[in-house]
């Protein structure tokens, strides 16, 4: 068997900028790329509900601040949210007040990022609703995500558990989650 070694302590681009360099310890650095500056995550795990009858109100419970060290900073936002309900629900994501990572507009159709339909035949099960969005806010203030929640008329919806929560084997208590990513450029 062969065994070849490149060593190198630069990887530069045709225009002589540095991509990779290393400090001979073992240390690599990449300035061509992007790199992760923090991460903020809102971790769910008690069950929630949430009534918000042919209206969009906030769940609390997923409000994530977080503050960009730069305006060409990009944030990567995750969230996975379990839902249960009899009919109608919906969730999208937001920055402060402005809806982002939804569906475009189509005459009288609910604009929102997650969604399912009704399934009353089955009040045990539950849809994990996800969503990865890139947003680019070009700004170095604070700044809040949350998840907000629409039900169908007299709907109720349950985070993290089923509709009927059995207290036996059938029922389950699940998580949920909504994490930023600052990726700088």
């Amino acid at each position: 068997i062969m065994t070849s070694i490149i060593k190198v302590n630069t990887i530069q681009d045709s225009g002589g900028n540095n991509l990779v360099t290393s400090n001979g310890s073992g240390v690599i650095t990449s300035s061509a790329f992007g790199k992760m500056a923090q991460i903020v995550q809102t971790f769910v795990s008690s069950a929630i509900t949430f009534a918000y009858n042919s209206a969009w109100g906030d769940i609390d419970a997923f409000d994530t601040s977080i503050t960009p060290s730069s305006t060409s900073s990009k944030i990567l936002v995750e969230y996975s949210v379990n839902v249960s309900s009899n009919n109608l629900v919906y969730t999208k994501l937001r920055r402060g007040t402005t809806d982002i990572a939804i569906g475009d507009a189509a005459g009288s159709r609910i604009r929102c990022s997650t969604g399912h339909g009704s399934h009353s035949g089955d009040t045990n099960r539950a849809f994990e609703y996800t969503v990865k969005f890139i947003d680019s806010p070009a700004s170095t203030s604070q700044l809040n995500y949350n998840v907000q929640g629409y039900c169908e008329t007299s709907n109720t919806a349950y985070i993290n558990r089923s509709t009927n929560d059995p207290d036996n084997d059938t029922g389950y208590r699940m998580v949920s989650s909504l994490t930023l990513t600052e990726i700088l450029p």
